[in-house]
């Protein structure tokens, strides 16, 4: 490859990393928005729950697309504003409409139809799963070229500095989406909208342009002059389905397949779920007063704090758990009382990565089995927050344990190329593939001592594969899902016409209980089959 130019950060150096993770903020907001507000607010036009886990097949058919195709094409593209920006800069401005589109949709339909008709109805449900799908692939294709503007950009010995700030980045991000979410904005900026999700919807696109606008005006890329054997789209899926994996890559791929079972369920029906337990709770005062938005709130108060949760688990743990890779003659310096305090207590095949890993599956499965089978809203709600640990450790564990597993298998011979080449291209080398923006398509936390083996060529391969193991189990949840709503919802086939104010279906959080526990059934066997990886590495170490 020829390149022209040099890539480098505006401000003062202090500012670098902040600055260049800035964007992945405003990506999570737009995450936070549709996690929390896409299944309720369709629940509300009609769409019954079978329906809706259809329009669902959005996010893991976009991330299984999107991402590799963006890779690709990113690599190869000669632009003088350079190789991400033009895609960061495309796919930011569709988001942004693709979200208005979602929070407004009746509106945009009352443009062609007469509002409070049949319709009216349809039009604004077919814009509204129109809006999901056209959110979902942008996003993931915005998501594909921040993580790679970040590789891009910084030297390998910075990458793991500015993976701790995207991990800061993405955690506020969570926070202050389902904070805002959380309050009745109809009250405070009615002058945007008149429901909940039309004024979250304009804040949501005003802040993802915002956030990116400054990290691209801040960074500028190396320009590719003349490429030389660029891998294509079609090279790039075919390697994805058709590599065989080394044998404890594949162990952790088969753990994650039942792990994403297991959190697919929760991402995408917590808020409909813990809201609908709401609307049913008649201890409450106000019952025949309860609206859908503030059921949508309740639902979305129990995310914000899965997200507070989340975040702290993410600052926290890394002080605890034992690195995986440390050079040799050094000994790990721990300045935290409190991680001296329980590394003395515990031992420590307790504090390994992947001992804990083993044990997130465990609190996920009996969290949601208690959410799922408790009638009261409260009890669920904090259910759904305790699980914010272990999405911590889901974001940033399989990534770490599967750049340990590349360095073991390569040293023991299992896969034909050099250790020490993997290990500098899994700590970030520069020199990157159409293969190296592979990642899951939901947001990365990744703390201070993950490893990131999106770099390599191999490790890209691997992280690919590893990938296709987090989207397919939920095309098959999916579709449990939507015989399960229709067996349960027999009246429910495909669109039912409501008025622009309706509520929720009340009178049936079954068919959601029963999705969930297959899923923290599915996390019991992610959890015996990481228990079997754990003691296997453990034996090795």
């Amino acid at each position: 490859m020829e390149w022209e130019g040099e890539a480098r950060i505006k401000g003062p150096e202090w500012l670098h990393k902040p600055l260049l993770t800035f964007s992945l903020f405003g990506l999570q907001l737009v995450w936070s928005v549709e996690l929390s507000m896409a299944s309720p607010y369709l629940q509300s036009l009609g769409l019954s729950k079978a329906s809706i886990s259809s329009v669902l097949l959005a996010g893991p058919l976009s991330g299984l697309v999107m991402q590799p195709t963006i890779g690709a094409l990113a690599d190869s593209t000669k632009c003088r504003f350079g190789r991400r920006k033009p895609y960061i800069i495309a796919s930011v401005l569709l988001s942004s409409l693709s979200i208005l589109l979602l929070g407004y949709s009746r509106k945009v339909a009352s443009i062609f139809t007469t509002i409070n008709t049949q319709p009216n109805d349809d039009l604004t449900i077919y814009l509204a799963v129109l809006a999901v799908y056209l959110v979902d692939f942008s996003i993931n294709a915005v998501q594909a070229a921040d993580r790679a503007l970040i590789v891009d950009t910084l030297p390998s010995f910075e990458q793991e500095g500015a993976n701790a700030w995207a991990s800061r980045m993405i955690g506020v991000g969570s926070c202050i989406g389902y904070f805002i979410g959380n309050i009745d904005l109809t009250r405070y900026l009615s002058i945007l909208g008149d429901t909940q999700l039309e004024i979250l919807s304009s804040l949501v696109a005003f802040f993802v342009v915002v956030t990116h606008f400054l990290t691209c005006f801040s960074v500028s890329e190396r320009i590719l002059v003349r490429d030389q054997g660029t891998t294509s789209i079609k090279q790039v899926f075919k390697t994805l389905f058709t590599t065989k994996p080394p044998p404890r890559v594949r162990k952790l791929c088969i753990i994650q397949f039942f792990a994403s079972m297991g959190w697919f369920p929760v991402m995408f029906w917590s808020t409909s779920y813990i809201g609908e337990l709401y609307l049913d709770d008649s201890s409450l005062s106000d019952a025949d007063s309860r609206t859908a938005d503030e059921a949508t709130r309740v639902g979305t108060r129990a995310m914000l704090f899965q997200a507070i949760v989340s975040f702290s688990t993410a600052v926290i743990l890394p002080t605890l758990i034992i690195p995986l890779v440390k050079p040799q003659g050094t000994v790990q310096k721990t300045r935290n009382t409190l991680s001296k305090l329980i590394k003395k207590l515990l031992r420590p095949s307790l504090l390994d990565l992947s001992s804990m890993y083993t044990m997130s599956h465990i609190v996920f499965a009996v969290a949601i089995f208690s959410a799922s089978f408790s009638s009261s809203y409260v009890v669920s709600s904090a259910m759904v927050a305790v699980v914010g640990c272990t999405w911590a450790l889901a974001q940033w564990a399989p990534f770490s344990l599967l750049g340990e597993s590349i360095l073991l298998d390569a040293k023991n011979g299992e896969i034909m190329y050099d250790a020490e080449d993997v290990e500098r291209e899994v700590l970030f080398d520069s020199n990157s593939s159409s293969t190296e923006h592979l990642h899951p398509p939901l947001p990365l936390q990744a703390p201070p001592n993950a490893i990131d083996v999106t770099s390599s060529s191999q490790a890209g391969v691997m992280l690919g594969i590893l990938n296709v193991s987090t989207v397919v189990p939920q095309f098959l949840i999916t579709a449990i899902s939507s015989f399960i709503f229709s067996f349960i919802e027999p009246k429910k086939n495909g669109l039912e016409h409501r008025s622009a104010g309706a509520d929720f279906e009340n009178t049936n959080t079954r068919g959601i209980g029963i999705i969930m526990r297959i899923g923290a059934c599915a996390a019991l066997v992610a959890a015996i089959l990481s228990y079997r990886f754990t003691k296997d590495r453990l034996s090795r170490r």
